[in-house]
């Protein structure tokens, strides 16, 4: 996270409200149908509940929940004392866990509001919290050059996952479960565990070889492969289970700032600071000469692209930028069929829901924009 954001932990608002904008500024095949309004500075994470009809932000101090349907305000979870990073549901969709500033993640019971249970152990700001694809884990990533898995029942710590380096820029789990990725100011690394509950140790696969920072790393959902991308301005693709790496490519003019693997195994996207998204073909998980290959280059944003984001169906790219707006964009021509603007600051977080009919935009300028594909075939 930049210095920019850190300006965000600021005071707090207690009105909260939304309001609807007018579909017919939009194109047929997008609309934009509420904003979401009540974070009295920015919005620092937006992120859908696996059903799909709710929605989490995050901001100065405290959560949100949000019905996806009206836009209406459903519950304000209040007990961090400094900014909340992050927030997410656990798979059933009835508890939530954030992530704060305070040092400290939490959970809460979506449908009350109610705070139950507090993990601490870190030492430096959490940035990041969630929950194991089968509910039994929390994962936290934190600045202190750790990440933690917990038992979600009771926080019992379960496993540290450390690094000399500085920094624990990123931490999540894979598909499957069994896997934790993290990152680290120069390398990323691989847990891997059967039985998390049984794991008292965890020896890490470490991929490292960029020259300078890495900024962000993906294992594909068949964990065949792991990318990284870099302030080297390279995109690197290792395979996973032995990290040698198979493709260095100078990919983009600016640093690698996030990569995602489509839901299928078959497309990797890239965002940039040099203003532009790239779409990659991934090689087969037995190819004997694996070789990302470009596809498409996706240019128009105006200033650092800083998100990617696939829609469930593979069918869609959605890129968020400094300049204030989103873009969506096929992934089979690489044309752009859509320009989401109206925020009045730079979009720190972008997603799709569970059927990919619903897209949601965070800002720095406070709120939240919703915008719904009607089906309608887009204008080339």
């Amino acid at each position: 996270m930049t210095q920019q954001m850190i300006l965000m932990a600021l005071g707090y608002l207690a009105f909260c409200s939304f309001s609807y904008a007018d579909e017919n500024a939009e194109n047929q095949f997008i609309n934009r149908y509420a904003i979401l309004k009540g974070h009295e500075d920015g919005v620092t994470q937006a992120n859908f509940s696996y059903d799909g009809k709710l929605m989490v932000t995050t901001g100065v101090d405290n959560a949100k929940t949000w019905e996806v349907a009206t836009g209406k305000l459903l519950q304000t979870f209040s007990g961090h004392n400094e900014l909340v990073w992050d927030a997410n549901f656990s798979p059933d969709d009835k508890y939530l866990v954030t992530a704060s500033q305070d040092r400290s993640a939490r959970v809460w019971k979506v449908e009350t509001g109610k705070e139950l249970g507090v993990f601490r152990g870190h030492s430096d700001w959490v940035i990041h919290a969630e929950v194991s694809p089968d509910g039994k884990y929390l994962l936290t990533g934190s600045r202190d050059k750790s990440a933690r898995l917990w038992r979600l029942q009771d926080a019992k710590p379960l496993a540290l996952f450390s690094s000399e380096e500085r920094g624990m820029v990123y931490s999540a789990f894979s598909a499957t479960g069994q896997d934790v990725v993290t990152v680290a100011t120069y390398s990323a690394l691989r847990w891997h565990s059967d039985n998390w509950q049984a794991t008292e140790f965890v020896s890490p696969v470490v991929y490292k070889g960029h020259s300078h920072f890495v900024y962000t790393a993906a294992l594909s959902p068949n964990a065949a492969w792991l990318a990284t991308g870099s302030e080297d301005k390279t995109i690197k693709l290792w395979k996973a289970g032995t990290a040698e790496v198979v493709n260095t490519l100078q990919a983009h003019q600016d640093r690698v700032y996030h990569l995602q693997f489509s839901h299928d195994n078959q497309w990797l996207a890239s965002a940039s600071y040099d203003h532009t998204a790239k779409i990659w073909q991934v090689p087969a998980s037995d190819s004997k000469e694996p070789q990302l290959k470009l596809v498409h280059t996706l240019s128009g944003h105006t200033d650092a692209v800083r998100q990617v984001a696939l829609s469930p169906d593979n069918q869609w790219l959605l890129t968020a930028s400094v300049d204030n707006s989103a873009r969506l964009w096929s992934m089979a021509t690489g044309k752009c069929v859509a320009i989401l603007t109206g925020h009045q600051d730079w979009i720190t977080d972008i997603a799709f829901n569970a059927d990919g009919k619903v897209i949601a935009l965070a800002s720095a300028d406070n709120s939240v924009s919703l915008w719904r594909l009607t089906g309608n075939k887009p204008v080339d």
